[in-house]
């Protein structure tokens, strides 16, 4: 676990999830402090099995039955969980319990959760279990089999084809790439559950949260030419895994704006617009469906806690003052986003004061996350009429809290998709290592698309972009007349150059998204030629980049 993700919420007292038989046979488990759960469930089984008359029963308005049973045996292998915990509750004995759910077909989904006895539990604790068994979408899926049966070594084969197919088409080459050492084994796990039951993949994206607030750069507030092309490269990824696997699949984008909209400066509302405005754009691109299920659907935190439901609001008398967040840039709030990142935070949120901590002390991880999160704010919050009457060192403060901020909302957010999506194929535009469980893909195609900062030397190497591509909502399309590339870059960038003797052009409205389109004068104006087009293979070389983000 990450340094700075430790605490005392949900998450973070989860020993594991589990599913079993009625024997009592583990069939799987999930869950990051899960590893020494197969050691400690020698004795827990014994417990769970024979134990029938000691569980606290729980009859829900669905019909289901929730029931819980403390445990007292004292289980080493479960001390383990303390790891998680802020160093000042590291020491504390546990109190340990698990709740479990029949399922109709005899099998028992459960959660483990062992806390600091100094803590007591409370009514969002209690909610929170219950949410995490009743939503989560663990399914006892198998790993990959080396079993030597005829449909075993097939359903090896789909998986590393469609292995393979991510690779070419989505997957980023990060600075320390672990693919081949040992993420793709990770991978082709993933795969392999759904391609063993032969149901359709599920893949999750956290992404395209709202466009950025600082019109340097962007064209405009609602998905443009960029947004279209990263969703042509998500599609045409699962169109082609549909033609290797008869089920096919589904790339769930995970809308993360009301995650952090009151920090970046974007009311709430204007969130709801930007992704309705993306679902439309897909539904009309794509009116038809290229396999037996939706290549691109669409989610987001109020569709994760079910926002519409009777009984929402009523959890806003659960939730602690310790479950409110700050929020360091003035926005429009709306009452079911707000709700919805208070339960996130106390859900999976790590400590803050830790997190402070770690800062002070400068832990490496924690400092180099603050620091360049504090540079991109500064940067992104400059046009927020709230900021731009501060002082230089008043910007500064509030962009430090709001990357302060954002690190805790980013973890939280990691937290609560790893315990509701545990078997989906997890995808992620930032820069990791790709040894799972998160893989980082790219948006753009390096045959179409190039990231720079100057159209003067657009064709040259650009270092900074090696394993760093902008994404779509921070920046926006430019395309220049007789190149043969697009390129991704801030507004400002194609504004100066319109500013400038070299071009002419505007902000244009296409079939397929606004974009900049750029012409040069004539040659006796500037005195250049049409640019020299780079060799396919330097050009891929050089576009071999991914994303880094938050």
């Amino acid at each position: 676990m990450a340094p700075l993700n430790k605490a005392i919420s949900t998450y973070h007292c989860i020993q594991g999830l589990y599913w079993r038989d009625a024997s009592g046979e583990l069939l799987a488990i999930e869950g990051s402090n899960s590893k020494s759960l197969p050691e400690a469930w020698t004795k827990l089984k014994d417990i769970v099995c024979s134990t029938e008359g000691s569980w606290a029963q729980l009859q829900l308005p669905s019909g289901k039955n929730i029931r819980t049973l403390q445990i007292t045996t004292d289980i080493p292998a479960l001390l383990h969980i303390r790891s998680s915990f802020p160093p000042s509750y590291q020491q504390d004995a546990l109190n340990t319990q698990v709740s479990e759910i029949e399922h109709d077909n005899g099998l028992f989904l459960g959660i483990l959760t062992s806390r600091p006895k100094s803590v007591k539990v409370d009514g969002f604790d209690v909610w929170a279990e219950r949410f995490i068994l009743l939503k989560t979408e663990f399914l006892p899926y198998a790993h990959i089999s080396m079993s030597t049966t005829p449909w075993a070594s097939k359903h090896r084969e789909i998986c590393g084809t469609i292995a393979d197919i991510f690779e070419r088409r989505l997957k980023n080459v990060s600075k320390d790439d672990q693919w081949h050492v040992c993420g793709k084994e990770a991978f082709l796990n993933r795969v392999y559950g759904y391609v063993d039951k032969n149901v359709p993949i599920q893949l999750a994206l956290p992404a395209f949260p709202c466009k950025s607030p600082n019109p340097n750069k962007v064209g405009g507030i609602m998905p443009d030419l960029a947004e279209h092309i990263a969703m042509d490269a998500l599609h045409d990824f699962v169109k082609e895994v549909n033609t290797v696997y008869e089920p096919g699949a589904t790339m769930w984008v995970i809308n993360d704006g009301h995650v952090f909209s009151d920090c970046i400066g974007v009311d709430d509302e204007m969130i709801d617009t930007y992704d309705a405005c993306m679902a439309a754009i897909y539904q009309e691109r794509y009116p038809k469906n290229v396999g037996p299920v939706p290549a691109i659907k669409f989610k987001g935190l109020k569709n994760i806690f079910a926002a519409d439901s009777d009984g929402f609001q009523d959890l806003q008398k659960l939730l602690l003052k310790s479950h409110q967040m700050p929020h360091p840039v003035k926005t429009r709030l709306t009452g079911e986003a707000e709700l919805c990142r208070k339960l996130m935070l106390g859900i999976g949120g790590p400590d803050r004061v830790h997190i402070r901590q770690l800062i002070e002390k400068q832990e490496p991880d924690a400092l180099g996350q603050y620091r360049g999160q504090t540079r991109f704010m500064l940067e992104d919050l400059a046009d927020i009429s709230s900021v731009k009457s501060l002082s230089g060192k008043q910007k500064k403060k509030t962009a430090a809290l709001v990357a302060e901020e954002m690190m805790s909302r980013n973890q939280a957010y990691s937290n609560l998709t790893e315990l509701l999506l545990p078997n989906y194929v997890r995808l992620s535009i930032h820069a990791h290592n790709n040894a799972g469980p998160k893989f980082a893909i790219r948006l753009f195609p390096a045959n179409m698309v190039r990231a720079i900062d100057c159209l003067e030397t657009r064709l040259e190497p650009n270092p900074v972009y090696e394993y760093q591509l902008p994404t779509p909502w921070h920046n926006c399309m430019i395309k220049v007349e007789g190149d043969e590339f697009m390129y991704l870059a801030k507004a400002q960038v194609a504004r100066k150059a319109l500013e400038s003797p070299d071009f002419d052009g505007s902000w244009v409205d296409g079939p397929h998204g606004s974009y900049f389109s750029l012409k040069r004068k004539s040659t006796s104006t500037v005195g250049a030629t049409a640019p020299p087009k780079l060799r396919s293979s330097t050009f891929e070389r050089l576009l071999w980049f991914g994303q880094l983000r938050f």
